[in-house]
């Protein structure tokens, strides 16, 4: 693979930022978490979670949606739960610790000198006994390991050596948390080129009895240390851990790190082949050439038995303008123990044109993988969300890090290009706030092509700032005074007044720096740096951006199917009430695949229905609108 350029500047020198320069900085809050924070209208003051007791096994690999770790296995909120931040995860979704806190902002504590900061800590767990079968004591006898993958940096900012992950064990015989393991901190690349690795697995035997009790606990803690810096507008986040598929379990060995799991690593990208959103009217101008020919879903084997994987994938028109795409189940075929693989999926959907020019659409993408036997089901199923709203995005919503240039007059341009001429009415740029912020000012600019750069300016602005909004949409939206026709490619961004970092914020999972260009010194040049920046354009007849409110509004085919596992033999399902009030039980008909994609029980819609005939396995199940070829699909596991 391929090794990501990380660029992280903390060290910045009068002299440097006077010569010009692109920096990439950490963040100084974690957008992410404040936009969370403010959904709920609350701020996060406790971060102690009830207490679930939990019995052995112990194991989450993060896969889920929230951005918390889930409360019946932890107690606190510290880490990030995110997809964005690791590099090649062992599964889909880590536990992220470095220097910002349960509430998105850095640690009141936080200096040059390494202080404590992020803890992950586990709900108590019953090491005393096993109740697999019947409550048995448990013994150093039994072969108790403790066991989790953890990476450095990412594609965030380096540990430096006076950095570490801590992992420590509390009992309440001890009554205090005691030191197990450690690792000091590091850059990813030599990391990589110690390990042959971008996950390490670390193996812990849990041997000492003291531990062997009805309330032991573990827990990761970090130290991290902020960067001596004399300009406060440059401050940022650091040191970050990323830590996957924690596994507490008895009968294991030193070896059996390999978990009985295949498990989604990436995220489903955008199915453009140039943006990650766009205006439908741009998109339909020339669909073949801006839409891919194909998506991809990567997973991996964390087994070292082979296992048989099915898969299955699915486009919907959120609009319901357009039938769904529902190819038939795909069955992979046999997949070596601890090993990759990709699912490639030809796309020979074609977005209809019955979506007038002037629309807004969005189509749900979902992708699910069905491998024998998975200890984890979160990690086989994931979803995209297509926009063609009335902008223009190279970035995913989500900043790993800031952007910033100096010194004072530097330039930034960011190009796009038009299928057809339009309108420019607004631009909107994502501002990671700063710490100790004073008020800055640029030059809102646009410029015309000349020869593939940057060329006359067309739209200038002075007097603009930095803006943080506290609503739902971090991106602030600038109106221009007035409309600026625009075709071909065009370019926006800023000319700035000082030496201070504007802090914009920076898409490290995307890499679009051909797009970006600089001028420090009255020439233009491309970026240096892999990523890409969050700044859009809105054109068309609207200033403000599209949010898909009426589209999301819309109501949507859902269903509950329970209990799943299956292991009384009945299977309930419930179709979501106001859908359901718009059809009758005939409209819909049920369909249970087996793993290799053969269709073995078809039914008319019923809320419970008879499963004792199948054997224990993993099944797909579709329940179909027959009136709009809509469809609900999920995983449906039956245990006798």
């Amino acid at each position: 693979m391929k090794k990501t350029l990380f660029i992280i500047a903390f060290l910045i020198s009068i002299s440097l930022l006077t010569s010009g320069q692109e920096v990439i900085t950490g963040l100084a809050v974690n957008p992410v978490i404040i936009k969370q924070n403010k959904n709920n209208n609350n701020s996060i003051e406790q971060t102690t979670n009830p207490i679930v007791v939990q019995h052995l096994p112990f194991i989450d690999d993060f896969s889920y949606q929230s951005i918390y770790p889930v409360d019946t296995l932890w107690i606190d909120n510290y880490a990030f739960i995110n997809s964005d931040y690791p590099v090649d995860p062992p599964t889909i979704g880590v536990a992220t610790l470095d220097a910002i806190n349960d509430t998105g902002g850095i640690y009141s504590n936080a200096g040059a000198f390494p202080f404590v900061a992020d803890f992950l800590t586990s709900q108590p767990i019953r090491l005393d006994s096993s109740f697999a079968l019947a409550p048995t004591k448990l013994t150093p006898a039994d072969s108790i390991y403790f066991s989790f993958y953890f990476q450095p940096q990412g594609i965030g900012n380096h540990p430096n050596d006076e950095d570490s992950l801590v992992v420590e064990f509390y009992s309440p015989i001890y009554n205090e948390w005691r030191w197990i393991w450690s690792s000091t901190g590091s850059k990813l690349s030599d990391f990589y080129d110690t390990n042959n690795t971008y996950f390490k697995s670390v193996m812990i035997p849990i041997i000492d009895t003291n531990f062997f009790t009805n309330e032991f606990q573990f827990r990761f803690k970090n130290y991290a240390s902020l960067a001596n810096n004399n300009i406060p507008s440059w401050a940022s986040n650091v040191d970050h851990w990323n830590i996957d598929f924690v596994y507490l379990d008895l009968n294991r060995n030193k070896d059996s790190i390999a978990i009985n799991d295949v498990a989604i690593t990436k995220k489903i990208t955008s199915l453009l082949k140039n943006y990650e959103s766009m205006p439908w009217r741009q998109f339909i101008a020339d669909s073949v050439n801006e839409m891919k020919d194909t998506v991809k879903t990567s997973y991996r084997n964390l087994s070292k038995i082979e296992k048989n994987v099915a898969h299955i994938f699915k486009i919907t028109d959120l609009s319901q303008t357009t039938p769904p795409y529902t190819p038939l189940i795909t069955a992979n075929g046999n997949m070596p123990g601890l090993s990759d693989s990709t699912f490639v999926k030809i796309l020979n959907y074609v977005y209809n044109a019955n979506v007038p020019a002037n629309s807004n659409p969005a189509f749900e993408v979902l992708s699910i993988i069905d491998p024998q036997n998975s200890v984890i089901y979160n990690n086989d199923t994931i979803r995209f969300y297509q926009k063609f709203y009335n902008y223009y995005a190279y970035d995913d919503g989500v900043p790993e890090s800031g952007y910033g240039l100096s010194p004072g007059g530097a330039r930034l341009a960011y190009s796009f290009t038009l299928n057809i001429p339009d309108t420019l009415r607004s631009i909107q740029m994502f501002f990671n706030q700063v710490l100790n912020s004073t008020q800055i000012y640029f030059y809102l600019t646009v410029w015309d092509d000349n020869n593939g750069e940057p060329g006359n300016v067309i739209y200038e602005k002075g007097g603009t700032s930095p803006e943080y909004p506290s609503g739902l949409n971090m991106f602030h939206t600038y109106v221009l005074d007035n409309p600026v026709p625009v075709s071909g490619t065009f370019y926006i961004g800023w000319r700035q007044t000082s030496n201070d970092n504007l802090n914009l914020g920076f898409d490290r999972n995307i890499n679009k720096q051909s797009k970006i260009w600089y001028n420090v010194d009255g020439t233009w040049n491309n970026s240096m740096l892999e990523g890409a920046l969050m700044m859009r354009p809105i054109l068309g007849s609207e200033q403000y951006p599209h949010v898909g409110e009426k589209e999301l509004l819309k109501e949507k085919f859902e269903c509950k199917i329970f209990p799943n596992p299956v292991n009384d033999g009945v299977l309930f399902i419930e179709i979501s009430d106001k859908y359901k009030d718009l059809y009758n039980d005939n409209d819909f008909e049920i369909k249970i695949y087996n793993i290799t994609g053969k269709e073995i029980l078809v039914s008319d819609y019923q809320q419970s229905i008879n499963v004792s005939s199948l054997p224990d396995g993993i099944y797909f199940i579709r329940i179909i609108n027959e009136k709009t070829s809509e469809s609900f699909i999920d995983k449906l596991v039956i245990i006798h």
